[in-house]
């Protein structure tokens, strides 16, 4: 009789975020099994069975690094997305099998991969808004703001370790933008969850919003959006019928010049929050960071595109399943 004794030791590795996020995971599942008199090895349908419990194990693997709000939004659809768990994973390979024929046991070691993306995808087209047709979703408005230090830092390679030297200024010299290039990857996450977002620069237009200027000059003199400047956005936004107001402030960290390489370091922190404004009163639905990301590149364009989209693209998928997991739409 076969039975399941233990599995254990997982591995998760984010590959090509920008177009599909894949989850690697390196799991094993130990089974017993009968050795035939003459051949001590599993057979082919133990095998079956072992792989079989390789791909539960690899799903509860994946699903336990999922988020508070993305869990409880998985677990009200649990029953229509576990049938579907081998569309999900994009490649199975075994990388070892230890057999114990004396213990009358077997580990297999494998290797697989979860199209994350893919399953994103299927859990916001389960929930409420996934399930809103298109222009029946509730108008979405989003402002992602950077603040960027401007003071840098050069290193010296000295006995394999790196010493900081830093060059004479009195303050740091900040400035504030609005990346436009993250707006393509966050409108995309937000109309995929069933929103229908409305780009802010119309609000300017339409409605009489603050303009992007005014708002990094608030950033940069209060260090942080001011609770006035906050309150003219909304009352901008309520004039153009918005039901749901984002904001998320991006940290860019002092620009650093690795002497080894040359290459330049900027580390990202990034938080954001979500105002339903159909009230009176503006109400925080849902908030996330600080996400925090660092990269390592030739030029500081490509750094800072680097290091600003990927936490971004998190913050933006946040929210989204925190507003999914309260079937907001």
């Amino acid at each position: 009789m076969l039975r399941i004794i233990s599995f254990f030791l997982f591995l998760f590795v984010f590959t090509n975020y920008a177009i599909t996020q894949e989850l690697e995971i390196k799991t094993s599942a130990t089974l017993s099994y009968e050795p035939g008199f003459f051949f001590k090895k599993p057979k082919s349908d133990d095998m079956d069975k072992a792989l079989k419990q390789i791909r539960k194990n690899v799903w509860l693997s994946y699903t336990s690094t999922f988020s508070d709000a993305k869990m409880k939004q998985y677990l009200k659809v649990k029953g229509q997305i576990d049938p579907e768990i081998e569309n999900f994973i994009t490649s199975l390979s075994i990388v070892d099998v230890n057999v114990k024929s004396e213990l009358k046991t077997f580990t297999v070691y494998a290797r697989a991969k979860i199209n994350d993306t893919a399953v994103n995808a299927r859990l916001s087209f389960l929930s409420k808004a996934g399930q809103t047709a298109t222009g029946d979703g509730s108008p979405f408005t989003f402002l992602f703001i950077a603040k960027q230090a401007e003071k840098v830092l050069d290193f010296k390679d000295l006995d394999n370790s790196y010493e900081y030297t830093e060059r004479r200024s009195a303050d740091y010299s900040f400035k504030a933008y609005n990346p436009s290039f993250i707006d393509t990857s966050v409108t995309n996450i937000l109309s995929t969850a069933g929103f229908e977002v409305i780009s802010y620069s119309d609000l300017i237009i339409q409605c009489d919003a603050p303009s992007l200027n005014i708002i990094s000059q608030n950033l940069l003199k209060n260090d942080s959006m001011t609770a006035d400047v906050r309150k003219k956005i909304i009352k901008s936004a309520k004039k153009c019928d918005i039901d749901f107001l984002a904001i998320a402030i991006l940290d860019i960290g002092i620009k650093s010049k690795i002497a080894s390489n040359q290459n330049r370091e900027i580390n990202v922190s990034v938080q954001g929050q979500v105002w339903d404004i159909q009230k009176k009163l503006p109400r925080v639905i849902a908030s996330i960071g600080p996400i925090t990301s660092g990269v390592n590149e030739k030029d500081d364009l490509t750094a800072i595109k680097k290091a600003l989209q990927t936490p971004s693209e998190e913050v933006a998928k946040g929210l989204v399943d925190q507003l999914n997991a309260k079937n907001i739409n």
